[in-house]
């Protein structure tokens, strides 16, 4: 029935601008990036000529004379045309356009005319085009139209009727109501094609039918649609951040430019990085932005810096991202933010609940679970609960086509028409709890936002359509405030763990030097603010608040869920390189800089800091002599003069060689021929580690060939058929004193070599593989594997400020659905006398079922970015067979050994207090010394490791006039009983998984 009005719908679309004149001729030169305000001659262009290039930006001038704008009383708009057919194609020609050096909008394919301004003079006319082509096929169609006010309004409303005749089934009363006006209007418009000079008659009498109808008809539904203009920009994806900040500024350009047009039209934006951008390119722009802010008609929400992954990063990380977040809304809008908004990233941790809480956020919005590819989550509203017990009211983003069956996809990419409006209702799930959903409209990552076509559509919408839900213009605030109050009053489901999403396996391994910068930085991050802090509060040396903003803001970036995770195009992925290096080289300004102050670089003393929470021991070489630094303090520094020192001695060697056998105190181990482990056996614990008949640290390739999205996915049926790599290795030991056995193993990968140093400590049960990589592969997956001798139905897995238990068996379809996971420096296998643990210092991808641990170590990808992954890696994994479960503190002690080693720095002072001494063996970690950002004191950060109450007793070394439990802002929350003494005792209680976090003002 539908198709039966496409051509009145096509005919009034095609009246609602009378076209004047064209303009084909322009100036035309090519522009660098941000080259909009240049003023640069060009050579003549017309429009029959075709231009293009990729990455590549042209300015184009033209002039409009007045004189041709025949009618003063008339609005006249330039329209652009690019031939251009695909409006979801990000490579589009886009263009920034200016009147008279005034920034206007952007125009694409969804937005493709702008209103002229009055003028006396002839106005001149730039378009900065962007073009990403790689070939001359955009050709520039420009003209001048006079806009048919009441055709466009009709054209509006017909548009609208006609969508809505798909949503209602032909045999229903609405549908036969819209049909009849619709034929109406039908008959009552082709008259004109017989009358001549009748036309606007009867657009007038069509348009009192319709509006008639409208308002007889008219039903203020009891379902409200929270309606937001919108545009999601991914600041790296097939793009680069340059782009980025071009894309901020058109799509900005555009809300503002159809806020003006439209005074009831509502908008938001999340990343506070995209408002900066705006900020350093369109000063005045951005003032505009916050005049609408201020308005409350443009709503900054988000609470993250960038829209970040939340797998990977560190749970400090996660922390930053909305501390600098909210600070620069506050700052820049004086808005507070109380949702975290994370439409398009690929799953959530179970500690994620408690960092919200602690931020003071309220509301969790996302929409990438709908992606699911074997279950889906049950409910779109419901209360998340995290491992500690906090909890967010959570909502899942519902906007769709209809469907009567509700298996259609959602999208953040709205389209304002009929089909979306009621499927966004139809598709919600929690309809007994809620009458009110979101939907957000418009074109994203730089298609424009939203356009004039959703608008208009908008506003029939809100005249009350019927038995469609009732549009408002709204924002997610007052959306998730109505949502709160209706949930009051209903019981409301509960989701507890993880939001684990069953897509995008293969994000927690691709790039991973990305991945192993990423960990390294966050690492000296911490340590750094450690370094700083002792050193402020031993000498006074001003504490580099602004380094360290701009240090962390830079991991921040590249922590955005297409940057870390390995999806976007090589340029993204060199520019994330560079930034993690010049986050590293301020790092170590600020140390130098602090030593410089203090240090004197000829004295024999050594500072050795420790930023673990555990006391920890060091072999630190200087000429031909070896010391042994032991207890270290954790979260501290020990001063050592290595005048007064005393090296190690020569001993018996660790372990006893004969062919590829190794004994000592703690193992018997053997290698096969092939440099896997085919016997592992703990003398302390008095076990065998590997299972009878199997070999451990075995390398598996499988191929690679995800069905979609090759950079992010791996396919199930992919891991079914593992090729073990059975090439001879080598075999040799290169070091074996009374501190350790170091072995070391060089074998062929199919195209790629392999070699292993192998270290066996005197003083640790870890087994650790140090690991160099030449990867050459195409479309591979390279695991490792370790068959342990244990039978359990879960193991456990490091995540940020606490763990996970996951099935050890596929039980259900959910279960099979996690064959790779996130974990971050540990899995765990254990019974409850005896486990296994498997770290690592880079590595995300993991995966215990059926007793065996693996490990993801590389992918071998070529889209968005060809070989992104070849070349050489280094990275750390280690096992550790331990006593107890994994509550065994040792796993933490040595996981934090092999990602937070000692940093050595000379000629240190002869005297540094440490600013807290922590007591060893307990489930409480200190995870961050840092100072307040605020500059009112020290702050210390701790979490309760393994899910127990706990008491929790430290010593505070510095005479501390306050010491108060803040949120993770750093908001003081209350009082701890204190005294000015050094070396007080501060008593604090600690729920299961709780962070806390302490100010000491001194």
């Amino acid at each position: 029935m539908k198709k039966y009005f496409n051509e009145l719908v096509g005919l009034l679309e095609e009246n609602c601008f009378t076209k004047e004149f064209s303009i084909d001729k322009f100036q035309i030169s090519k522009v660098p990036y941000f080259g909009w305000r240049q003023v640069q001659s060009g050579k003549a262009l017309s429009s029959d000529e075709g231009i293009g290039d990729f990455d590549t930006h042209y300015q184009i001038t033209c002039q409009v004379p007045v004189d041709k704008l025949l009618s003063k009383t008339s609005e006249y708009y330039f329209f652009v045309n690019t031939d251009s057919t695909d409006m979801w194609n990000t490579n589009n020609p886009q263009i920034l356009l200016l009147f008279d050096d005034k920034l206007v909008r952007s125009l694409d394919i969804n937005h493709n005319y702008a209103r002229l301004p009055r003028s006396q003079d002839p106005i001149e006319i730039k378009m900065n085009m962007y073009t990403n082509t790689g070939k001359k096929d955009v050709y520039l169609n420009c003209w001048i139209a006079r806009k048919n006010t009441s055709t466009y309004e009709l054209s509006s409303i017909v548009n609208v009727l006609v969508d809505s005749l798909s949503i209602f089934p032909e045999y229903t009363h609405i549908h036969f109501q819209i049909r009849s006006v619709l034929e109406k209007i039908n008959q009552i418009y082709f008259q004109v094609q017989e009358h001549d000079g009748v036309e606007n008659n009867n657009v007038d009498e069509s348009l009192r039918i319709v509006k008639k109808f409208i308002q007889d008809n008219q039903q203020v539904a009891s379902v409200t649609e929270h309606c937001v203009g919108h545009t999601h920009i991914d600041i790296s994806w097939l793009w680069a951040i340059d782009q980025t900040k071009e894309k901020a500024v058109r799509s900005f350009s555009n809300a503002v430019y159809l806020m003006r047009e439209y005074p009831d039209m509502t908008f938001m934006s999340s990343s506070p990085i995209l408002y900066e951008f705006v900020k350093q390119l369109e000063p005045e722009l951005y003032k505009q932005i916050q005049a609408y802010v201020a308005q409350g008609r443009w709503e900054t929400e988000g609470s993250m810096y960038v829209e970040s992954d939340t797998n990977m990063p560190s749970g400090e990380s996660l922390i930053r991202q909305i501390l600098y977040g909210k600070e620069f809304f506050k700052s820049e809008f004086h808005k507070s933010n109380h949702i975290l908004w994370l439409p398009d990233c690929f799953g959530f941790p179970a500690s994620l609940p408690q960092i919200m809480r602690g931020c003071d956020i309220d509301y969790f919005f996302t929409s990438k679970l709908d992606w699911n590819d074997t279950n889906k989550i049950p409910n779109d509203t419901f209360t998340w609960q995290g491992i500690d017990g906090s909890k967010v009211l959570t909502h899942f983003l519902t906007t769709s086509d209809f469907s009567e069956n509700m298996d259609t996809g959602t999208t953040y990419n709205g389209r304002m028409n009929a089909s979306q409006v009621m499927g966004t209702w139809s598709r919600y799930r929690n309809k007994n709890i809620s009458n009110d959903v979101i939907q957000l409209y418009g074109f994203g990552d730089g298609g424009g936002g939203p356009t004039e076509k959703m608008l208009d559509s908008s506003n029939v919408f809100k005249r009350g359509i019927l038995g469609m839900p009732n549009v408002i213009d709204s924002s997610p605030s007052k959306f998730f405030n109505a949502l709160n109050e209706n949930v009051l009053h209903h019981t409301v489901p509960q989701w507890t763990g993880e939001l684990y999403l069953e897509n995008h396996r293969g994000v927690y391994t691709t790039d991973g030097r990305v991945k192993r910068l990423n960990r390294q930085n966050e690492n000296l991050l911490s340590m750094t603010e450690l370094i700083s802090s002792i050193m402020h509060v031993n000498f006074q040396v001003p504490y580099p608040h602004m380094q360290f903003e701009n240090a962390w803001k830079l991991e921040l970036i590249n922590q955005f869920h297409d940057i870390l995770p390995g999806t976007s195009i090589k340029k993204v992925h060199d520019e994330a390189i560079e930034r993690y290096h010049e986050s590293m080289r301020i790092c170590d300004s600020i140390i130098n800089d602090e030593i410089s102050k203090c240090f004197d670089r000829k004295s024999s003393n050594i500072a050795f800091f420790n930023n673990s929470p555990f006391q920890q021991e060091f072999e630190y070489e200087c000429g031909d002599n070896q010391y042994r630094i032991t207890n270290i303090p954790a979260q501290g520094v020990k001063v050592v003069n290595l005048d007064q020192a005393q090296p190690i001695g020569k001993s018996k060697a660790l372990s006893e060689v004969s062919n590829r056998c190794v004994e000592n105190r703690n193992y018997i181990i053997s290698f096969n021929k092939f440099g896997e482990i085919d016997k592992l056996f703990s003398k302390k614990l008095g076990r065998d580690v590997i299972r009878e008949s199997e070999t451990g640290n075995q390398f598996l390739i499988f191929k690679d060939h995800p069905r979609d999205f090759d950079a992010w996915n791996i396919d199930k049926k992919s891991l079914k058929y593992p090729t073990p790599i059975k090439t001879e290795s080598s075999f040799d030991i290169v070091q074996n004193d009374q501190d350790r056995t170091i072995i070391k193993i060089t074998k062929q990968i199919l195209s790629s070599s392999l070699t292993q140093t192998i270290v066996l400590y005197r003083n640790s049960n870890s087994i650790d593989f140090q690991t160099k990589v030449d990867w050459q592969e195409d479309h591979k997956l390279l695991k490792v594997r370790f068959p342990i001798r244990i039978s359990m139905a879960e193991a456990c897995y490091d995540i940020q400020f606490g763990n996970v238990v996951r099935p050890n068996y596929p039980n259900n379809s959910w279960d099979e659905a996690k064959f790779e996971v996130c974990a971050h420096k540990w899995v765990d296998l254990s019974e409850e006398e005896y486990g296994v643990a498997l770290l690592n210092n880079g590595k995300y991808g993991h995966i215990i079922q059926n007793n065996d641990i693996f490990l993801s170590l590389l992918r071998a990808t070529d889209y968005p970015a060809k070989s992104i992954d070849k070349g050489t890696h280094k990275f750390t994994y280690s096992l550790l067979p331990h006593e107890g479960d994994y509550r065994n503190e040792n796993i933490y002690r040595e996981a934090y050994r092999l990602n937070r080693p000692i940093k050595v720095i000379k000629g240190a002072v002869d005297v540094i207090d440490n600013v807290i001494t922590l007591p060893e063996n307990s489930n409480v970690f200190c995870e961050t010394v840092k100072f307040a950002e605020n500059n009112s004191g020290l702050i210390i950060r701790f979490f309760e490791s393994v899910g127990k109450s706990t008491k929790y007793t430290f010593n505070l070394n510095i005479m501390a006039q306050e010491v108060c439990v803040t949120n993770l802002l750093e908001v003081e929350i209350k009082e701890i009983a204190c005294n000015t003494m050094k070396n007080q005792r501060i008593d604090v209680d600690f729920r299961p998984y709780e962070i806390k976090t302490l100010l000491v003002k001194y």
